[in-house]
């Protein structure tokens, strides 16, 4: 069935590829999903991971990433939560991971995006341990945390 579409299909993702702007569409497409500009659902993220660490309500911040309708983004809320965490240590570092548990058992985190947030997390570590000096040890952290509890496969 594919083979069958693929002359129909590829021409039109050609055509739609080959737009102008076509990376802030993208960009729009796989950030907020209510349309919002990209800074804004950044934002959004840190103000409800910054309550959480504040609250620590899971429910309430699960409430609010459902809120943000951007399941494919949600690597940009791992990576901004690990960096929001650190600067609290390791007590907010697991209350992160726990977040980043209930969300998974919510079914709003997916593993993919948990792996994606933390790659980018390894790939900024020279940034984030300008501000944090021991950041590299805050992250394994995380990691350690997200393999523990079945959200990273070795």
């Amino acid at each position: 069935m594919i083979v069958q579409l693929a002359p129909t299909i590829l021409p039109s993702a050609i055509r739609l590829l080959s737009r102008d702007h076509v990376f802030s569409r993208i960009s729009a497409v796989w950030g907020p999903g209510d349309g919002r500009p990209v800074a804004d659902l950044k934002a959004s993220m840190d103000m409800l991971l910054k309550e959480f660490l504040l609250s620590r309500e899971l429910d309430e911040a699960c409430r609010c990433v459902k809120e943000l309708k951007c399941d494919l983004f949600l690597h940009e809320l791992v990576k901004r939560g690990v960096r929001c965490a650190m600067e609290g240590g390791e007590e907010d570092i697991d209350a992160m991971s726990a977040l980043f548990k209930f969300l998974e058992s919510e079914s709003v985190l997916s593993k993919t995006q948990t792996r994606k947030g933390l790659d980018r997390c390894y790939s900024l570590m020279s940034d984030f341990m300008l501000d944090v000096p021991n950041a590299d040890k805050l992250v394994e952290r995380v990691k350690g945390n997200a393999l523990r509890d079945g959200l990273l496969e070795e």
